[in-house]
């Protein structure tokens, strides 16, 4: 009986033990459900992160390619009011055979941004001749015509101004050796020079005289008539002498005529 109340004892002392074991297990699952609790509110704290990425794309997309081209491509070396509209002297030039004029090299780089056309027709042409430095053997380009067409336009190779014109120069006949005044104009006759921005120039010759149309100062297109095709100043037959050159210092309308500081091949040119 006395040992049966001491296992009694004995049993009831471990559940005793067992209890407490349970209930501290219990204390350590509440102490983490307490810490992921918590985590969870932190999670949630930190999720409520406002989304402060505001969108900044506001699309203003302003557009600073305001059109700069305002097309003020003004001549400056034009003069709007000339003192003379054209040189008129019926008579041989005071320097009668005038400076041969300097071949240049090429073509001048600001005839690359220009527009040409041919300035008359024709059945063949007569080259341009010269060593590039030296004087020009030929200072142009002839458009020679026979006599298929009655009357042959000279047109504007290229929009330009009008910057010089001397007329005057009689002819003998239409066809063959022209006896009169053969250096009337320093040998190009009659003949206009229109200028093309950049110091080029375009000289067309031996126009039929009172068949120009033009006048120094004004404004020409490409392909608008100048004058008639004719055989004046030192011409052998109908025909257009065509100069292409360069001069770094406006055309005086009122004095005789005058060289450029280079002429250059115009059959290097690209036409339309």
């Amino acid at each position: 009986m006395r040992a049966s109340a001491i296992i009694l004892a004995l049993l009831l002392s471990a559940c005793g033990e067992g209890g407490a074991a349970g209930s501290g297990d219990s204390d350590s699952d509440s102490d983490s459900d307490a810490d992921s609790d918590s985590d969870s509110d932190t999670d949630s704290d930190s999720d409520s992160d406002t989304d402060t990425d505001t969108d900044t794309d506001t699309d203003t997309d302003i557009d600073t390619d305001t059109d700069t081209d305002t097309d003020t491509d003004i001549d400056t070396d034009t003069d709007t009011d000339p003192a003379c509209t054209e040189y008129d002297y019926t008579g041989e030039e005071p320097d009668v055979t005038g400076p041969v004029q300097t071949a240049g090299a090429g073509v001048p780089d600001a005839c690359d941004g220009i527009i040409w056309s041919r300035p008359a027709e024709y059945d063949y042409l007569g080259s341009f001749s010269g060593t590039p430095g030296e004087p020009a053997s030929h200072e142009g380009v002839d458009y020679v015509q026979g006599d298929s067409l009655d009357v042959v336009p000279i047109l504007a190779a290229a929009d330009g101004v009008v910057a010089y014109v001397r007329t005057g120069c009689p002819q003998s006949t239409m066809f063959g050796y022209n006896s009169s005044l053969r250096e009337c104009g320093i040998g190009w006759g009659n003949h206009v020079v229109v200028g093309h921005g950049g110091d080029v120039y375009t000289r067309y010759a031996h126009l039929l005289l009172d068949t120009i149309l033009v006048e120094v100062g004004d404004t020409v297109s490409r392909g608008d008539e100048l004058a008639t095709m004719g055989n004046s100043g030192r011409s052998d037959t109908r025909h257009l002498h065509f100069e292409l050159g360069d001069k770094a210092t406006a055309f005086d309308p009122c004095i005789p005529a005058q060289s450029f500081d280079a002429v250059y091949d115009s059959e290097l040119l690209t036409f339309e």
